[in-house]
């Protein structure tokens, strides 16, 4: 069975899916190795106790690795937001914003300035809150 393969991990989400709908076990959140190999069988894939156990153990590492580097970006986030709020007030002004953009090199008309904090600002009093430093950070 190929971990990467992304059959191989619809069939293993659908397994757990159906695991924890069955009203006669605890949902917990996570599958053992004996309770993933009979819901693996029941898909019709058949995967022995230490395959099973491998599946269970990298889907664990996996999980961690993951909430490290949630707690990681808002650490950093943190950070890079406090560059910019450097009078500790929990806010970015413009005046502020562009203080901290110049030290960097960065250098943008005051128009441009302007129009990124109103970009980021979602209650409109001109000031940019962590909360809306992260969204337009982590904007797609």
């Amino acid at each position: 069975m190929d971990l990467a393969d992304d059959k191989t991990k619809e069939v293993i989400w659908e397994a757990f899916q159906r695991h924890q709908k069955c009203e006669d076990q605890a949902t917990k959140g996570y599958l053992t190795s004996n309770e993933l190999q009979l819901a693996l069988s029941d898909l019709g894939t058949k995967v022995d106790e230490d395959d099973a156990q491998i599946l269970v153990e990298a889907s664990q590492d996996l999980v961690n690795q993951k909430s490290h580097l949630r707690k990681v970006s808002a650490v950093r986030m943190k950070e890079a937001f406090n560059e910019f709020d450097s009078n500790e007030s929990g806010q970015i002004e413009t005046s502020r914003a562009e203080k901290a953009l110049n030290k960097l090199g960065i250098n943008f008309p005051a128009e441009i300035m302007d129009k990124m904090v109103q970009q980021a600002d979602q209650d409109g009093d001109g000031k940019i809150t962590f909360q809306e430093f992260e969204g337009l950070m982590t904007e797609s």
